[in-house]
């Protein structure tokens, strides 16, 4: 294993952080839309409750969470339903604008990339309790790392789709700078190597220590379009009350000010919809 790509180490969870009675769980915008994607194929609540062993979340309650295990199972079943073997790519670049990543709204509204990326790591940890973002530069490389912790369920779906949402991210913030970006994912070559390579650009690596893209350091701390910051300080009083319901307030030491004046740059431009998970 390569320094560096090692999981982080456990860490205990404070109440409020979504790490209930030991089990991992998420919010992820993902776990409404592939169960919408699901039943517009015909299967019902039901159906996929059976199939996942967990009741669906309230997505419009601010404290829902979910299994990870249970969201691993609605991954899979989604693939083998949806008959789309490459759902973990197509899945990020074909959400509605409403529903977007919490990545895309944090690209338009830091100075740089690497500030982009920085709000996003710490963000990743509210959506999910299992997994943690990485950042470090190598040389003259800005690298991301995407860390599943020890006792996670394992997500392959993620790895996928994390570094398409990094991809989406780059090329609509840096442009052509963004070509000096590279890929690394923990998993084998998959069928559709084609669709990947079409995705992510040519230089992907398999079989890695771990899932992970570089992009040149000075392309990582250009300059890129600012936010509106009357729009963000709007934000950002919402966020401090959705913040406060969902009791994170006193959460992981890594949930710091600023991760709160992101969500709250972040929290109603898609109407709701990061509160209606």
């Amino acid at each position: 294993m390569q320094p560096g790509c090692a999981a982080p180490a456990l860490r205990s969870q404070r109440a409020g952080s979504g790490y209930h009675g030991g089990m991992h769980t998420t919010s992820s915008v993902l776990i409404r839309e592939l169960a919408e994607r699901l039943m517009a194929r015909g299967l019902s609540a039901a159906d996929l409750e059976r199939e996942v062993g967990a009741r669906l979340p309230t997505f419009r309650d601010p404290d829902a969470r979910w299994p990870l295990a249970a969201f691993a199972a609605l991954t899979r079943l989604a693939v083998r339903e949806l008959e789309d073997p490459a759902l973990g790519l197509h899945v990020a670049e074909t959400l509605p604008p409403e529903r977007q990543h919490v990545v895309a709204r944090i690209a338009g509204t830091t100075p740089t990339f690497r500030d982009a990326m920085a709000d996003w790591a710490r963000y990743a940890s509210l959506v999910c309790t299992a997994d943690r973002i990485r950042l470090d530069d190598v040389g003259d490389r800005f690298r991301a790392r995407y860390l599943p912790l020890p006792d996670a369920t394992p997500v392959p779906f993620l790895h996928e789709h994390y570094l398409v949402l990094a991809r989406l991210a780059l090329t609509a913030t840096l442009g052509p700078l963004a070509e000096s970006a590279s890929f690394e994912l923990a998993l084998p070559p998959p069928p559709y190597l084609d669709e990947v390579r079409r995705v992510l650009g040519p230089r992907v690596r398999f079989n890695a220590p771990c899932t992970s893209f570089e992009i040149d350091s000075a392309a990582a701390s250009a300059p890129i379009r600012p936010g509106d910051p009357y729009l963000g300080a709007v934000l950002r009083s919402a966020a401090e009350r959705w913040l406060e319901g969902l009791g994170t307030a006193n959460g992981p030491p890594a949930i710091s000010a600023r991760v709160r004046a992101t969500l709250g740059e972040l929290g109603d431009l898609d109407g709701g919809a990061l509160r209606d998970r």
